[in-house]
């Protein structure tokens, strides 16, 4: 009998501490907190990407359950297709019932999360808007209580700097002519206001001009080719260009750009320098990725159900030099080592 029960306990105990590590681990795991990413746009985008590793910089530390949801809306601009994926992010925020959204860029907000306004049980944490908080975020004349985040603005203080510095050989009575063109798309048309809102330097003359579609574009340029000093681009992506995949045209309509207009170009975000282009001083999408992940951890880790705990909305603090060599030298185009240096430390710097 004795043989028997120690045989008994030899087979069954170890069954019962493997059925009670998995009723464990299954209450442990229904018990993480959730924290769902929602993109605007899609992976291969570097902005996307990168704030990507800004988030994951932080929130890989953590026990969380996180999920990625990318909604792809500036390949696909059409009204359509940004319900369709609008649906679809909040079908899985309704399935899966995230504690923390870190929404990122400002189809996100216009899209999704003004939808979940002053709920109690869903806290947003916003990165990479560039528009006006109060266009998502009030309701009543007040913003919501369950809304943090970090606003995504052009450096223009630094633009304007490294601009002075590429004509610092201009006489000081010339004007510096610079022609800022972009696609109608809801990003360019924030970024446009805030280059128009800025307090240029007297020396400086702003022209901007929006297209939608390439014909367009290649017209505009051509028009002030012979009036204009440089060339700024902000967004370019939602141009409708024929016969040229979506996720191939930003590439494709800076080359065009680069090979027929004999301007130098200056971008406001880094993807200009990367799709082809001579120099670019923006915003650090890393920095947008830590504080929005750092925000949802501090909401997690204190329970709070009103983010302003981690404050309201954060301005920048960070911006980055992209550089080209080859294209720099091609315009004949100099500055101070320190540029090229800070672009090379960053891993920003191309051939």
């Amino acid at each position: 009998m004795k043989q028997t029960l120690i045989l008994i306990s030899q087979r069954v105990l170890p069954l019962l501490f493997v059925l009670a590590f998995t009723v464990y681990a299954v209450i442990e795991v229904g018990h993480k907190p959730r924290v769902l990413v929602l993109h605007s746009y899609a992976t291969g985008y570097s902005w996307t990407d990168n704030v990507s590793i800004g988030i994951r910089r932080v929130l890989d530390e953590y026990p969380y359950e996180v999920r990625w949801h990318y909604m792809d809306t500036k390949n696909h601009s059409e009204d359509n297709f940004k319900q369709r994926a609008a649906r679809s992010a909040r079908a899985i925020i309704g399935h899966w019932s995230p504690d923390v959204i870190i929404a990122v860029d400002d189809n996100a907000q216009s899209l999704v999360s003004r939808h979940y306004l002053n709920r109690s049980d869903i806290r947003i944490v916003f990165a990479g808007v560039g528009n006006d908080p109060a266009d998502y975020f009030k309701v009543n004349g007040a913003y919501a209580s369950n809304v943090t985040g970090i606003l995504e603005i052009m450096p223009l203080d630094q633009i304007q700097e490294t601009i002075l510095m590429l004509f610092h050989r201009k006489k000081t009575t010339d004007k510096i002519r610079i022609f800022c063109i972009s696609d109608a798309s809801p990003s360019a048309q924030s970024n446009r206001q805030q280059m128009l809102n800025f307090h240029w330097d007297k020396r400086i003359h702003l022209t901007t001009r929006t297209v939608t579609t390439f014909d367009e574009w290649k017209q505009a340029l051509k028009n002030e080719e012979h009036r204009q000093d440089l060339l700024f681009f902000t967004n370019y992506h939602t141009l409708a260009v024929p016969g040229v995949n979506p996720r191939n045209r930003p590439g494709y309509i800076i080359r065009w750009t680069l090979e027929h207009i004999r301007l130098p170009g200056m971008g406001g975000w880094g993807y200009f320098v990367e799709d082809g282009g001579m120099l670019a001083v923006g915003p650090s999408p890393y920095e947008q990725g830590e504080w929005a992940a750092n925000a949802a951890h501090q909401i997690i880790q204190s329970g709070a159900v009103h983010p302003e705990s981690v404050g309201k909305y954060q301005h920048p603090g960070q911006f980055l030099v992209f550089m080209r060599s080859t294209v720099m030298k091609k315009f004949n185009v100099r500055l101070p080592s320190i540029y090229e240096a800070f672009a090379r430390a960053t891993d920003n710097c191309y051939q």
